[in-house]
């Protein structure tokens, strides 16, 4: 009987895919009023690519029938794969019999505030707006009306095959396209898990948001067949898609998860699926050329006059190394610096555990740390400063206590090698120490090196004083828009996917460890260039 059942358990956790939630199908929504314009031309050349990230539309199997939501239906991103019917209604640029079209959601159409809502700010929040391929626009109406009143619903998807991942990063950042996707179409909830049903690896990492249909998670992954747990944004359903790739598996190349089977014994027997152990991206650094804005700058430092950031307690830790004298190896790093000489931080660095790194929220934290009880340790015990520029993380193939040292919970220090030879001799290799954070000194105001496109800004934030860290941000364009809540990217970086040329920005910030936030307005001039690093005249306490 045990024989059996252990064959039958067997058989089942080698299957593919696991869904959770028998009733979690998704159907077809009432019709709805909007209206809907195109963007480009008969070729859809201008769809492809978008805010979600499909890249080239053929490929990946959605072709020219495809929409650009505004920024109600695209949620953040997480409208990304949902699918439309829609027919033109009560125009006589309708085609006769108001034949119905399926699209699905593949990008973002902006808010333009110089425009009326009524007047071409057509995707102005809170307006249900589709601006469509022309190819689709053609299919239900002339394209010469511009713009046309429909009635959509959402509907579910149908798609041939099993989820696609294209998969992209470094060998310690793994970031996923998710395409393919039926049902709903959406995916709110992602993880990664090294190894399938049935073979030993790690434990399920959660995967965080990056834009799009683009999930992230630090980790490195390499070496044997990646699983991936789903979960859609809709219906809350979840499945699960083991083995989807070989053990040899590369970035640049999409791989298709199998088709309906069951997993149902990891699922249940699995206790550890929140596991948020996320190591180390290296990306490519900004470019830091840093504009200081001499516009006037009335920053407002806001909030509670008690905000200020204190040295805590001292506290027993670890110390390793990295690189070598250059800390050539310390430049970029996971919290997006890129080179630390151009962004003021140097090789006074180190790369944190994941309890310090907090997700990105640690980047640009400050440490007082010191060698102790050790015959490496420098005399006198020499105290040094460092500031948080990258991730150190786990290697689960390693004993925490002998190789593993960035292993949660373990808080752990992994210094350029330069900031570890002030304090010991560097032949150590490991050395126990004593440390603090301690408020972050800096020259200046908070800087903001600029990335993305006329429809997504993505900031970079450096220099910041006080605490060090960033927990929220919000961009405003000149006077002409309200305060826009950007998202946590990766690392030290926000987005907003919005239209933001042609005016002045302002940012606002608030510190995760504090709660403090401060205004910096007018950073940046009215005719600002991405890839340029603008200096605020404020700074935290």
């Amino acid at each position: 009987m045990a024989s059996t059942s252990t064959a039958f358990l067997a058989l089942v956790v080698s299957l593919a895919i696991m869904v959770t939630a028998a009733n979690a199908r998704f159907t077809a929504m009432p019709w709805t009023p909007a209206h809907a314009t195109f963007y480009g031309d008969e070729t859809a050349a201008e769809t492809m690519g978008g805010a979600c990230g499909y890249g080239n539309l053929y490929a990946t199997g959605y072709g020219t029938d495809t929409a650009a939501l505004s920024t109600v239906l695209f949620k953040d991103g997480y409208g990304c794969g949902t699918c439309y019917q829609m027919r033109c209604v009560g125009s006589p640029w309708c085609y006769r019999g108001s034949p119905i079209i399926t699209v699905t959601a593949t990008n973002l159409c902006p808010p333009n505030w110089a425009q009326d809502s009524n007047a071409g700010g057509w995707c102005n929040p809170p307006r249900s707006h589709f601006d469509l391929s022309k190819p689709a626009f053609m299919k239900m109406a002339v394209w010469r009306a511009g713009i046309v009143p429909v009635m959509y619903r959402r509907v579910p998807c149908v798609r041939k095959g099993g989820v696609r991942f294209a998969l992209q990063g470094n060998a310690y950042w793994l970031l996923a396209y998710v395409t393919n996707v039926a049902g709903a179409g959406d995916v709110g909830e992602m993880w990664v898990k090294r190894g399938g049903c049935s073979s030993s690896g790690s434990g399920w990492i959660r995967m965080s948001h990056n834009w799009g249909a683009a999930f992230q998670a630090f980790a490195q992954l390499g070496g044997k067949p990646l699983s991936f747990k789903l979960t859609s944004y809709t219906t809350k359903q979840t499945i699960i898609a083991t083995d989807v790739t070989p053990a040899n598996w590369c970035l640049g190349l999409t791989y298709q998860a199998r088709t309906l089977a069951s997993c149902i014994a990891l699922h249940s027997l699995s206790k550890n699926n929140t596991s948020k152990d996320k190591p180390t991206a290296i990306m490519a650094s900004p470019s830091f050329v840093v504009v200081v804005s001499l516009f006037v700058c009335l920053a407002c430092m806001a909030t509670s006059a008690d905000a200020m950031f204190r040295a805590l307690q001292w506290t027993p830790a670890h110390a390793t190394f990295y690189g070598d004298e250059t800390a050539a190896e310390t430049m970029g790093g996971a919290c997006g610096y890129g080179n630390l000489y151009a962004t003021g931080y140097g090789t006074d660095t180190a790369a944190l555990s994941t309890p310090l790194f907090q997700d990105g929220y640690g980047c640009g934290t400050c440490y007082q740390i010191r060698c102790t009880g050790s015959a490496w340790c420098g005399r006198g015990s020499p105290v040094i400063t460092v500031t948080a520029t990258n991730l150190c993380p786990p290697n689960w193939a390693q004993d925490s206590n002998n190789g593993g040292w960035c292993n949660p919970p373990r808080t752990h220090f992994d210094l350029s090698k330069p900031a570890f030879m002030k304090m010991a001799d560097w032949h150590a290799g490991i050395v126990p120490v004593m440390y603090r954070r301690v408020p972050c000194v800096r020259k200046g105001g908070v800087r903001f090196a600029l990335q993305g496109n006329s429809y997504w800004l993505l900031a970079y934030v450096t220099n910041v004083a006080g605490a060090g860290d960033v927990g929220e941000m919000w961009v405003k364009s000149g006077n002409s828009t309200g305060w826009i809540h950007m998202s946590h990217n990766w690392g030290a970086s926000y987005q907003a996917f919005a239209q933001l040329g042609g005016q002045a920005l302002s940012f606002k910030l608030t510190s995760y460890t504090t709660k403090q936030t401060i205004i910096a307005a007018n950073v940046t001039p009215a005719n600002w260039c991405l890839g340029l690093t603008y200096e605020a005249l404020v700074n935290f306490r």
